[in-house]
């Protein structure tokens, strides 16, 4: 799978080439396969893979802990 995308302040796309049985990790942290250094993303944002030859796309940064948003 290839992914392309465009830095915030460059005009040049970037490609990014994925295994088909590999997943892709999205998001802020450098442990992520494809890193995005904005604030707002997640640490870790999204993961997309291949399922039954369909892309899924999942969105985990919804699912960390937001000190903002922390109760505690």
């Amino acid at each position: 799978m290839k992914v392309w995308y465009n830095k915030i302040h460059e005009s040049r796309r970037h490609v990014l080439e994925v295994d088909d049985d590999q997943e892709l990790t999205i998001g802020r942290d450098a442990s992520n396969r494809l890193v995005l250094k904005s604030p707002l993303v997640s640490k870790h944002q999204a993961r997309v893979r291949r399922s039954n030859g369909k892309l899924a796309l999942q969105n985990v940064g919804l699912l960390e802990p937001h000190p903002a948003l922390d109760p505690g």
